[in-house]
């Protein structure tokens, strides 16, 4: 399948078409996100901004934009801790086993 298109060459495509065009970086940016390929959108406006002066500045801004759009992502898919319910009995039991501990240590003659 090397004849395969690559969606984010043809995103990129349109983009460096309409460079001035704030819909075609957000289209962008959408379609990397919905492929899990915001990396690569990271690495193109990242050589844009190293190799073009004339457009550095809104690189630097639609890679702010991809940061943001990871951080969010990173948000929505974190784990939540859950809560530790049972800590109470689990307190109960060991002090229940430490007592008995010591009942059988006091039984048999401990403590003289």
């Amino acid at each position: 399948m090397a004849n395969e298109v690559d969606p984010v060459a043809t995103g990129w495509s349109r983009v460096e078409e309409d460079w001035d065009s704030p819909e075609a970086h957000r289209r962008f940016l959408g379609l990397c996100a919905e492929l899990d390929r915001l990396a690569d959108a990271g690495t193109r406006y990242r050589s844009v901004r190293d190799n073009d002066p004339q457009r550095a500045e809104t690189a630097a801004k639609q890679i702010d934009s991809v940061l943001a759009v990871a951080m969010a992502k990173l948000d929505v898919t974190k784990t939540v801790a859950r809560p530790r319910k049972n800590r109470r009995v689990l307190y109960m039991a060991v002090g229940v086993a430490l007592a008995m501990v010591v009942y059988v240590y006091m039984s048999l003659g401990g403590f003289r």
